[in-house]
Order: C-alpha cells, then sequence, then structure tokens
C-alpha cells in the first residue's frame, strides 16, 4: 500500500468528521481522569486560602480564615496582591466575592508566591467587599 493511499483515506475520514463514538470515549476517559486526580488528591496539597475584605486603598485578611497568606496590599484601583508562604508554581488561582456587590473578580499567578486580584467595573467600593482566594 503506498503512502499517498493512506493519507488519502486518512484525510477522507477526519474530511467527513470525527465519529462520535470516538469523542464520546475521550470524553468519558479524560471525566474519569479528572476525578481520579481529584478523589486521590490530599488536603494537604491545598497551598494556600485566604478570605479578605477589600476597601478602597487597603485589604485586609482575615487571619481565622487563612492558609499561608503572609500580606495583602492594594496596588491599583480595584487591583489587590497577596502574598503566601508557600511557593504557588503550577497552580490556578479561584477567585470569588461576597453575594454584596454585583460584578466579577479575576486572579492571577503574579509571581511564584504572590496573586493579583482585579475587581469588574460594576464593583462598587462605596462599601468593603468580601472575597475569598484559592491555590489547589
Amino acid at each position: 500500500m503506498k503512502i499517498s493511499t493512506v493519507t488519502r483515506r486518512a484525510s477522507q475520514r477526519l474530511a467527513s468528521g470525527v465519529p462520535v463514538g470516538f469523542l464520546a470515549a475521550l470524553a468519558a476517559l479524560v471525566l474519569i481522569a479528572i476525578l481520579f486526580s481529584v478523589a486521590t488528591r490530599g488536603r494537604d496539597e491545598v497551598r494556600g486560602y485566604t478570605e479578605l475584605t477589600l476597601f478602597q486603598g487597603s485589604c485586609l485578611i482575615d487571619r481565622s480564615r487563612d492558609l499561608n497568606a503572609v500580606g495583602c496590599t492594594t496596588i491599583g484601583p480595584r487591583t489587590y496582591r497577596v502574598a503566601f508562604s508557600k511557593p504557588l508554581d503550577g497552580s490556578t488561582p479561584i477567585a470569588s466575592r461576597g453575594s454584596c456587590c454585583p460584578g466579577a473578580v479575576g486572579a492571577t499567578a503574579e509571581t511564584d508566591r504572590t496573586v493579583t486580584i482585579a475587581l469588574d467595573r460594576r464593583v462598587k467600593r462605596r462599601q468593603p467587599i468580601r472575597a475569598s482566594l484559592l491555590i489547589p
């Protein structure tokens, strides 16, 4: 069998679309892998957690509800930096805000030990905003 024949058959099969059965099986395998990863992960693997109160010009860590958080500073309008004592390499920070305020909050790892939190423009900062930050 010539290479051109194999290539032609492969391109014809892909041109007609990927079989639904294959996609379903692949999705099931990915789901099983995710569930296995979550089930075998211990609490010790959480790198950091904190609940914050965000003010217009400052922020405050709730020391009764934090893990490895060491400080919080304001770096701009609606933007805050939280420092942790453990390295955050390879993790994705997850931020959420309290039900007090409409709008979104986002977080990104800035360095190996700091996370930047940004508030959406719709969040009005007339009152303190309660937020939480998890680094799995």
